[in-house]
């Protein structure tokens, strides 16, 4: 694609219709950017800028011999008490003698020989510049500048003015002998008018919208009540060392500027910028102006990477500039415009906290990440970048890792299938799992890969999820056989999902999640066998109160729903939805308008599941409330029953780590003890705290204690069968 070029600048002041003359990426309009041709270049930048200096020169002397010609008196005993004498004051009253001066350049011999001076220094600029050219080198700064600003002739001039004393001080006390002024060393408007022979509308050249001040090329010092046309001229820092050869971001932006690096992107994806490239060149030739792009889209889903290849494209480079650092008054976008035109970049922002986006924009190409928000400006290009299928993370991985993918032991398969990671968290959990390994003095291997990406996705799902650390381990659980082997297969399916879908090519139609319901009365070890099975899958666990998610108004439990399962997706989060009966129950026969919406309710929940790459656990008290034709879509539905005599009697083996101090203890005379193992669990927590307090071990006294109170809690009748003589 042929990079936009510049055609012009529109006569209001406004940024230049075309910014990008042959951008060649980032440093673009910086002459000494190309590879192996600083040299060159620096040495054609200094000749060409000797050459307009020796004009300036001549123009200079010009000037003195002109202004001699007319002095009645002497400058150089003049204003020692700051008095103006009346020989001076006579010839200020006199004023110039513009005919008598336009004669003398076109007459006198003097005149005409530093005219010719002038002249051919020029001329041998312009050679020099073509010769340059024809060897491949950059055009000079100065020249780069007057093309991109459309500067003309004149405002080259006045950039070159307020340089040469940046090179020779000579040229300060030149400034201020023409000036008949010795604390004027420095040019003006009047200067430049009465140096270049210009007419006097030039100063427009100063206004406030003028590239020259618009862009900030240069700074006017007034000090009140001096004349605007009086004020000193210096040349901004930026543009100083931008003529002489150094392109860095300007000083007051530079701590906000971050170069956007290059990333994979799908094949689809790489499409979507050769044609969005190819939409805003022609429109941009079209209109001369560029044309906002909004990327929609979760965060991290290729936003930055797709902006990156449109710029490539386009023949410029990327920098981000968040949106709290976009000027409050459009009026102040000269500075963003003038380094889009020196940097040969576009910008590229996210929205700020609150999700805002920057408003007004400046005159350059602005890429927005603009989340699922539509775009504020409806004239927007909208590229959302397509969605990236598991075999394209895991080439995004391998590209990543390089040589280490092949010390990860086959990981990868199973971390594209449980994180949903844009290219750009896969490349900081790369760098994060390097960090790691070097800090423990060990080659990386799939364990730091592994704990990298679970604390790559945060802990906040939003206020409607509950990050639970789980506490508890395989051997920590009691449950029949049947049941345990249900959680063992369900763990083996979220293990082996790239396999069987991917590899074996069985994916469903429908997605792959793997959903299941845990059922059974409480306190039987539901919520305690979603903290094992994400133990051993070493995933986050979120505990979601189904029954919060409900509202009872028209599609805001939808919603509710859709932005779990959407913060969900890019943590790879294993979710379990406690307290299902608020919503699941026998709804398939539809009475009233109320289960309608229930059962539209719990299809989006089931679709949302099944859509879901992890593993969402639903978990109910009351299984036989639940529909049939509901349970039917679920993968797994394990049975929590009550524990018998001889599950409660493994319970309370386990209920102890072996730091508590204890006493002998009846297990057999404990397992009589009709409850399930979250009351067990409560009971021997509630006896150590008893035990702690007396600072003694843990006996069976304490233990029946506790029970009893438990009983009390749960209003369960003590009975002489199971407490024994323990019985109050």
């Amino acid at each position: 694609m042929t990079p936009a070029r510049l055609d012009g600048v529109a006569a209001s002041g406004a940024a230049p219709s075309a910014p990008y003359p042959g951008g060649t990426g980032p440093g673009g309009t910086d002459p000494a950017s190309v590879p192996g041709s600083t040299a060159a270049w620096q040495a054609a930048n200094r000749r060409y800028l000797e050459l307009h200096l020796v004009r300036l020169r001549a123009l200079l002397e010009l000037r003195a011999v002109w202004l001699r010609g007319q002095w009645s008196h002497d400058p150089r005993r003049e204003f020692s008490d700051r008095v103006i004498t009346e020989d001076h004051a006579d010839w200020l009253l006199r004023g110039e003698d513009v005919r008598g001066r336009d004669r003398f350049y076109a007459t006198a011999p003097e005149a005409l020989r530093l005219r010719s001076e002038a002249e051919a220094a020029s001329r041998e600029a312009v050679h020099a510049g073509a010769v340059a050219a024809d060897a491949g080198i950059r055009p000079p700064a100065l020249e780069v500048l007057r093309r991109l600003f459309r500067l003309g002739e004149a405002g080259r001039d006045v950039l070159l003015l307020a340089l040469a004393p940046e090179i020779d001080p000579s040229f300060g006390p030149l400034y201020a002998y023409l000036q008949d002024d010795m604390s004027r060393q420095f040019p003006t408007a009047h200067l430049a008018v009465a140096l270049l022979a210009l007419p006097p509308a030039v100063t427009g050249l100063l206004a406030e919208t003028a590239p020259l001040r618009r862009y900030q090329l240069v700074q006017v010092h007034a000090v009140p009540p001096q004349p605007a046309a009086a004020a000193a001229l210096f040349l901004d820092e930026r543009i100083r060392d931008y003529l002489l050869g150094v392109n860095r971001p300007d000083r007051q932006l530079e701590p906000y500027l971050r170069p956007v690096p290059a990333g994979p992107l799908t094949a689809a994806q790489r499409e979507q910028a050769r044609r969005g490239a190819a939409h805003l060149a022609a429109h941009h030739a079209r209109t001369g102006e560029w044309k906002p792009v909004s990327l929609p889209g979760p965060p991290d889903s290729g936003q930055a990477e797709m902006a990156h290849a449109v710029c490539t494209e386009l023949g410029i480079s990327l920098y981000s500039l968040d949106a709290p650092h976009w000027p409050a008054d459009p009026r102040q976008f000269g500075l963003l415009e003038r380094e889009a035109l020196l940097l040969q970049t576009a910008y590229y922002c996210e929205p700020d906290h609150t999700g805002a986006s920057p408003g007004p924009r400046p005159a350059a190409p602005v890429f927005t990440a603009s989340g699922e928000a539509p775009p504020d400006d409806p004239s927007a290009l909208i590229l959302r970048p397509a969605a990236a299928a598991a075999v394209d993370r895991l080439e995004w991985w391998e590209e990543e890792l390089g040589s280490d993918a092949a010390a990860v032991n086959g990981l990868l398969p199973a971390l594209v299938e449980q994180y949903e990671f844009g290219p750009g968290t896969i490349r900081r959990t790369a760098q994060a799992a390097r960090l790691r390994a070097e800090l423990e003095h060990q080659p990386l291997h799939a364990a730091h890969l592994w704990a990298s990406s679970r604390d790559a996705v945060g802990g906040n799902l939003g206020e409607l999820a509950q990050r639970v650390e789980p506490s508890f381990h395989r051997n920590d659980l009691v449950l029949p056989p049947q049941a345990q082997q249900q959680l063992d297969e369900m763990v083996d399916q979220v293990r082996n999902r790239h396999t069987v879908y991917v590899r074996w090519g069985l994916g469903t139609p429908r997605g792959r999640g793997i959903s299941a319901l845990f059922a059974g009365p409480s306190g039987t070890g539901k919520t305690m066998a979603a903290e094992v099975v994400a133990d051993q899958l070493e995933l986050a666990l979120y505990r979601i109160d189904l029954a919060g998610l409900i509202s009872k108004y028209v599609g805001e439990t939808e919603k509710n729903m859709r932005r779990v399962f959407d913060a969900a997706r890019r943590r790879g989060a294993v979710l379990f939805f406690d307290e299902a009966d608020a919503l699941f129950g026998k709804r398939t026969d539809v009475k009233d308008s109320h289960d309608r919406f229930a059962n539209i309710e719990i299809n989006y929940l089931l679709q949302q599941m099944e859509s879901y790459a992890g593993l969402s656990i639903l978990a109910t008290n009351r299984s036989n409330a639940l529909d049939r034709a509901f349970l039917r879509r679920l993968r797994f539905v394990v049975e929590f029953v009550f524990p018998d005599a001889v599950s409660r009697r493994r319970i309370w083996q386990r209920a102890f780590p072996q730091d508590v101090p204890l006493s002998p203890l009846d297990l057999d005379r404990l397992a009589r003890l009709e409850i399930p193992g979250g009351n067990i669990r409560n009971i021997a927590l509630n006896a150590a705290f008893l035990a702690a307090a007396r600072k003694e071990p843990v006996g069976m006294d304490l233990l029946m204690q506790a029970a009893r109170s438990e009983y009390t809690k749960i209003e369960k009748l003590q009975s002489d069968a199971e407490f024994g003589e323990y019985t109050q």
